[in-house]
């Protein structure tokens, strides 16, 4: 490879290198113009090289090249013109933005692609032909660039389309999931002895994935849990007391009270269902020690809910189902159910999700004597909706009325400075309700879309406690929030969650954070701290907190990037794989030559 084409790829590289990963740093201008400088250079000396060049074949390659730098080096333009420098000064808006930054990114990596490949191509015939280069050796290493170029850039329409049509090959390795944390500490406290059934033949593939994994939860139970095995044909009286027809059954036994599962009795149908196996069980185990419990979720003031259909922020319906895997059940409750009376007594914990409009006076006054005969409550409270005073102020504390923002610690999602409203933290507080993500703070890091700040307000109920905190370069923005730091605006730490608690035994609990997207499908979608807070805060609110801990899943789950780290993976599959085959067979030719 010559010393332009050299230069002019470590230049792209530097330069790629100083806006992805150098962004923000003292060290993002040096390393980008640096880059830049390398590639100008290139430049200069490929003219250089085709102005003094006397052979016309070798002329026109060394031409060709140079069009196809000026082509890759294109790219950069295209890149520089998404910036939120160009855009601004445009005037866009951010919708606009949010749609100039994708298509400019397929637009840039697309002419990157063109202009490298071909580039490549021409330079290894002008290499292979330092003497006299054939008359159609430039053309028809330009063609097989660009048919080359062309076929790599395939690459993304067709992975996008057969994703969109879910045309995929699972070749994963199956494995039975093993009992967890929460599940072991589960069985240790079961109230009343567990006998756990299962109704299978002896030799049967599927028993054998199960038996050592209940023979696991036995050991760790101190004698509260035991296990058998019985074949259905053979054991009719128990099957009509269990009400169990056919083998392919566990079932979970505590006095006269019973929790049933079908798994199946043949290994590939059953595959699924084992990946599972300790979530199934935990939820019936649950189910059994603790009886049926329901979290009621406020509604009819336009709150987040399950039933959201337009704005994946406001959607719960992941949050629903991580509550029902702890066995609860989840039901709405308003006014037409008797909100404005009082809030049940079978109540787990009531949930107040970012209401738009006012609660009543009269079911201010029902939370507040549920409040305080001992009841559990969560609360979503966002900036610029209803404040909520109602039912902060009996807990001492008030929600900033406008966001909060901050200038590295946040998820890429468009693009553009209003980025710095989506919050990233892993800073926890010293309390049960966190106690494992405080322990493991590097791996739970939590997402909170424009979230606000939470303050003391007046004498509260009970004793207050931050579980969430965010870093200490974090301002409130002035109204209009334009996601600029100015002078006035406040930066120092801010709590962002807060659990509030009474005195003695059966004292209230309640939990109010300052996001109403904390618990969203948006968030529960990218961040796995967020689940692990939705978990573990609804067990502490229900007592439950002893039982915080990993549920082991082998369950296939999708996998979720920020914008980032989308293009990242979306430039490594459908050029960097590509690419490394490339270059292997252009070695293997080259060696073969030699």
């Amino acid at each position: 490879m010559s010393g332009p084409i050299l230069s002019w790829l470590f230049g792209l590289g530097l330069f790629a290198i100083g806006e992805r990963y150098a962004s923000g740093s003292s060290a993002h201008l040096f390393v980008s113009v640096a880059g830049l400088l390398l590639i100008g250079l290139a430049l200069g000396l490929r003219f250089r090289e085709s102005a003094s060049e006397t052979h016309a074949v070798r002329k026109t390659a060394l031409r060709g090249s140079m069009m196809w730098m000026l082509l890759g080096t294109f790219s950069i333009v295209i890149y520089l013109a998404s910036t939120d420098s160009i855009t601004g000064m445009l005037g866009m808006v951010e919708e606009t933005k949010a749609w100039w930054y994708v298509v400019a990114t397929a637009m840039s990596a697309l002419c990157l692609v063109l202009g490298v490949v071909p580039t490549l191509f021409i330079d290894r015939a002008l290499v292979s032909h330092p003497v006299q280069l054939p008359v159609n050796a430039q053309r028809l290493a330009a063609n097989a660039g660009i048919v080359t170029a062309l076929a790599l850039a395939l690459f993304p329409p067709v992975n996008y389309l057969a994703s969109e049509h879910s045309i995929d090959w699972d070749y994963a390795y199956f494995r039975t999931t093993r009992a967890g944390q929460s599940t072991m500490a589960l069985v240790r406290t079961l109230p009343d002895p567990v006998e756990v059934v299962l109704f299978y033949p002896r030799g049967n593939e599927v028993l054998r994935e199960l038996e050592p994994y209940f023979e696991q939860l036995a050991d760790a139970s101190d004698g509260h849990l035991t296990v058998r095995v019985v074949d259905q044909a053979l054991e009719r009286k128990l099957s009509e007391k269990l009400r169990i027809n056919d083998n392919g059954y566990i079932v979970f036994t505590q006095g006269e009270a019973s929790e049933k599962w079908k798994v199946g009795t043949e290994l590939d149908r059953a595959k699924r269902n084992l990946k599972k196996l300790d979530l199934e069980s935990q939820k019936r185990l649950l189910k059994l020690a603790k009886g049926e419990r329901t979290v009621y979720l406020l509604s009819g003031h336009g709150e987040a809910s399950t039933r959201e259909k337009e704005n994946p922020a406001r959607k719960l319906s992941q949050f629903k189902k991580k509550l029902q895997e702890q066995g609860l059940l989840v039901k709405e409750y308003g006014a037409t159910e008797g909100s404005t009376d009082s809030i049940p007594d079978d109540t787990a914990f009531l949930v107040i999700a970012a209401p738009s409009l006012p609660i009543s006076e009269y079911e201010e006054k029902a939370i507040a004597k549920f409040i305080e005969g001992g009841g559990s409550l969560m609360v979503l409270v966002e900036p610029r909706r209803d404040p909520l005073p109602g039912v902060l102020g009996p807990l001492g504390l008030k929600v900033t009325p406008q966001p909060l923002a901050n200038e590295t610690k946040y998820f890429r999602q468009s693009g553009t400075i209003a980025d710095r409203q989506l919050l990233a933290t892993n800073r926890y507080g010293s309390h049960d309700a966190v106690r494992e993500l405080q322990r493991n703070a590097q791996r739970y890091r939590l997402l909170l879309p424009t979230v606000g700040g939470l303050e003391k307000e007046g004498e509260g109920l009970g004793k207050q406690t931050a579980i969430v905190r965010s870093f200490p370069d974090t301002w409130l923005e002035d109204a209009p929030v334009d996601f600029q730091r100015s002078p006035t605006e406040l930066a120092k730490v801010w709590d962002l969650g807060v659990a509030v608690e009474g005195e003695g035994e059966d004292a209230f609990r309640a939990v109010v954070f300052a996001d109403e997207s904390v618990f969203s499908d948006a968030a529960l979608k990218y961040s796995e701290g967020n689940e692990r807070l939705a978990e573990d805060v609804s067990r502490w609110l229900m007592g439950d907190e002893d039982l915080a801990g990993d549920t082991e899943s082998e369950e296939d789950v999708k996998v979720a990037h920020t914008r980032d780290q989308d293009i990242v993976w979306f430039l490594a599959s459908a050029f960097g794989i590509p690419l490394l085959f490339v270059f292997a067979g252009l070695f293997r030719i080259r060696m073969r030559r030699k």
